[in-house]
């Protein structure tokens, strides 16, 4: 499974999970400590939120983590959209189909990013 190129994207989802996993068990213990019906079907209200929350974030990391994640961006001079397909290699060039800017693919202590590679000196 290849998770390169998305460290900062993984470790964002991963604190998001564990805030939601947090939340999910802090809200129970409301829920089953407050004796005002209404307040306490709202904690569990909360609780079922949390929880489909945990859930989603647990299959994207799942998604990521595991190969055909696209790498996707959007062009810095016009906003199309730039697919680069999955597990691209370090250096890759490409084009902007709408612009034609060209830019070259890089990954950085885990993380892709884009260089624009067709500057011309002022």
């Amino acid at each position: 499974m290849s998770a390169r190129g998305f460290r900062w994207a993984l470790e964002t989802l991963r604190s998001d999970l564990a805030f939601e996993r947090r939340a999910v068990k802090l809200y129970g213990t409301f829920s089953r400590r407050l004796e005002d019906p209404v307040l306490r079907e709202m904690m569990r209200e909360f609780t079922r939120a949390e929880s489909g929350h945990s859930k989603s974030l647990a299959e994207m990391i799942s998604r990521v983590e595991s190969t055909g994640f696209a790498a996707v961006f959007f062009c810095p001079v016009c906003g199309w959209e730039l697919d680069l397909g999955p597990d691209p290699d370090d250096g890759a060039s490409l084009a902007c189909p709408m612009c034609a800017a060209t830019f070259a693919l890089r990954l950085h202590d885990g993380d892709y990013s884009l260089t624009r590679t067709d500057r011309r000196p002022a």
